[in-house]
């Protein structure tokens, strides 16, 4: 439903009058709008037949937009009130007006504890469903009353100043207010409907952290491959679908976060083209689900309002606590229709773990993704050459809709030198140019394209040692990516730290969401015999450094939230998610070598395992009476229980 502007003035005061009636013209001539009695029907004519009266007796001429000749009309104040007046009028039987009949099944009674309906509610369920039809009924005719307060009808006289306009004022502002509330608490519903248990922070945190980190100048060169131009051009009707694919760490999320940077600026002010992003991570149990990335497509397509309007309507139409897979697909498909050019985004689509026959399968998403590859969409999938992913893109029809992009490490050659070039200089920093670029060129020949490699060599860089021993040592640094993680997990099985390495390595790789160094610090220290004062006095620099950075290697990074700068909640990710399938190897049994439904039940395990840890932590805090920190563990125990539906929440273990 479309608002009426505020701020009409007196011309266009006729024009917002007009639309309140056509709305309750189209109510009564709706017939699923049904009323709760045959009184409320006819309380509904008649507040229907004062407003008309109301307009006529003031100067207000349906369909006229320049009449209203009222004295009062010319006050600017009272003409403000009745046109808020009117806007709430229009906005509540506007959106009643346009809902469709599942809507007035599923609305139920306002509760009457309190003995007396406030506005708010009349409100809530007005824009939401929630009450009955005589509620809304009742509430248009305060309204009306209102109007006729502010404006009252000959034979009163008009030119003598309202006694109440004080309290009129106030009430409009009150009424304008609780709107507001209301329209805030229906979009919170909204996209709690479409998101379900996602969380939309994690793919946009790794967005904003692969811009922030990419070097100036690289990855450009995908902008000027035929492949990316003509499926981005306005003008092309096909490639639909961009498969861009490359080996393990060939920077693929780099260049994806490139790519939708130059597709972010090339939209025109006012334009209705449109993006969405997902930088989906398996990094986390909670991304097994592919079709979590349509839910973060449609939150923030839900930010143009048009397109809110339309998944708004669809969720009250809805009965479900989230929207289904097949209403995903749909509201994607009403997307495509909504804006003249709509660009959609998936990176590290292969780190999806459902199950190949599951309905939830990558290969599923896909294909249900092609089925909306008409017209104005245009969908960019980067990932790794995987046999799920060709099989369905490749080998699909129609074939023109499809193209795709090898990436070969020539493309990234001179990204590859610039990142060692950066690693060199951070920790050579006092070494003379020429031995910082002789050392920088042979890193990026031996990385192979991996810019991960050349991170995970970057600890083996000592600025103590020469010319002659930074190449000896580099030359002892195995190629690919599996054989430097082992040498890396070899060097970590010598450290005397090597047992609080596993525990934390553990709770990063089986989490369910991102854990925060605050909840890490806890999570290095809980066993059978768990002390609350065995924790850190605070978690400092210093204590990330030497207690989480220094024993687990490069295997981890910690990432800022900007909307939380506190350092305990910043929060601790696996470097990439060949890293996870590696310590999957080393953590516990042979996971890789598990069928896909034990590999599943076996991370439950660990899931339920990492909840007693939580709910030992929180005896211990409740024992010692730290129930800020025991609340903080106690919201991501409850976040493992609900998803594992673990035995432990059933009675009162959690809770004690």
């Amino acid at each position: 439903m479309e608002v009426v502007g505020l701020g009409v003035g007196v011309i266009g005061l006729a024009g917002l009058f007009t639309a309140c009636l056509d709305a309750l013209d189209r109510v009564r001539a709706f017939k699923s709008y049904t009323f709760d009695s045959e009184a409320s029907r006819v309380q509904f004519d008649g507040h229907k037949l004062r407003l008309e009266e109301w307009g006529r007796n003031v100067g207000l001429k349906r369909g006229q937009p320049g009449s209203g000749d009222h004295e009062r009309l010319r006050d600017p104040e009272t003409m403000k009130l009745v046109e808020d007046t009117l806007n709430v009028i229009h906005q509540i039987i506007g959106d009643g007006s346009n809902q469709s009949s599942l809507l007035r099944r599923k609305a139920g009674k306002l509760s009457q504890a309190s003995g007396s309906i406030t506005t708010r509610q009349k409100l809530a369920w007005a824009l939401g469903g929630k009450g009955t039809r005589a509620n809304q009924v009742a509430l248009l005719g305060n309204l009306i009353n209102q109007l006729h307060s502010l404006v009252p009808p000959p034979p009163v006289n008009a030119t003598e100043p309202a006694n109440d306009m004080l309290d009129n004022s106030t009430w409009i502002t009150g009424m304008r207010q609780a709107l507001a509330d209301i329209q805030a608490e229906k979009r919170r519903a909204v996209y709690a409907w479409i998101l379900g248990d996602t969380s939309s922070s994690d793919s946009q945190e790794q967005f904003k952290d692969a811009c922030k980190k990419r070097i100036s100048g690289t990855c450009d060169w995908i902008l000027d491959r035929p492949a990316f131009q003509k499926w981005s051009s306005v003008d092309e009707v096909f490639p639909s679908l961009l498969w861009v694919h490359g080996v393990p760490a060939s920077g693929k999320t780099m260049l994806a976060s490139r790519m939708v940077e130059h597709l972010l600026q090339d939209l025109p002010d006012g334009s209705k083209r449109a993006v969405a992003h997902v930088f989906f991570s398996g990094e986390h149990a909670s991304w097994s689900d592919p079709y979590t990335i349509m839910r973060l497509w449609l939150s923030q397509l839900a930010a143009h309002p048009a397109f809110y309007a339309l998944v708004s309507r669809a969720h009250t139409e809805n009965e479900s606590r989230e929207a289904s897979r097949a209403t995903l697909v749909e509201l994607l498909r009403r997307a495509s229709q909504t804006f003249s050019r709509l660009f959609l985004v998936i990176d590290g689509l292969d780190g999806c773990s459902a199950l190949a026959e599951s309905t939830t399968s990558i290969a599923r998403f896909l294909m249900d993704l092609r089925s909306l590859l008409d017209g104005s969409l245009r969908v960019l999938v980067v990932s790794r050459d995987e046999t799920e992913i060709r099989q369905v893109l490749r080998y699909s029809e129609p074939v023109n809709h499809i193209t795709e992009y090898g990436i070969i490490k020539q493309d990234a050659q001179a990204d590859v030198l610039a990142y060692s070039h950066t690693i060199v200089k951070q920790k050579l920093s006092r070494k003379i140019p020429g031995v910082t670029e002789s050392l920088a060129r042979s890193m990026s020949e031996r990385c192979d394209g991996q810019f991960l490699w050349l991170k995970f060599h970057e600890p083996s860089l000592m600025h103590w040692q020469n010319r002659k021993q930074l190449q000896k040592t580099l030359d002892r640094v195995p190629k690919g990516l599996e054989k430097i993680y082992e040498r890396t997990w070899e060097a970590l099985t010598r450290n005397y730290e090597f047992e609080r390495a596993t525990i934390i390595l553990r709770r990063v790789t089986f989490a369910r969401r991102p854990l925060t160094l605050g909840e890490i610090s806890v999570a290095a220290h809980v066993d059978e015999g768990f002390d609350i004062e065995d924790l850190p006095d605070e978690i400092s620099k210093e204590y990330v450094q030497s207690e989480i950075l220094d024993i687990c290697g490069p295997f981890i990074q910690i990432r800022q939230n900007p909307n939380e700068p506190v350092l305990e909640r910043c929060t601790v990710h696996l470097h990439h998610f060949t890293v996870k399938q590696f310590l999957l190897t080393k953590l516990s049994i042979d996971i890789l070598g598990l069928d896909d439904k034990l590999r599943v039940s076996h991370e439950q395990k660990q899931h339920t395992a990492l909840l007693r840890h939580c709910i030992r932590y929180m005896r211990a805090c409740h024992s010692s009476g730290d129930l800020e920190m025991d609340q903080l563990i106690k919201d991501y125990a409850i976040s493992i229980g609900s998803s594992t539906q673990s035995q432990l929440l059933q009675g009162p273990l959690l809770e004690q």
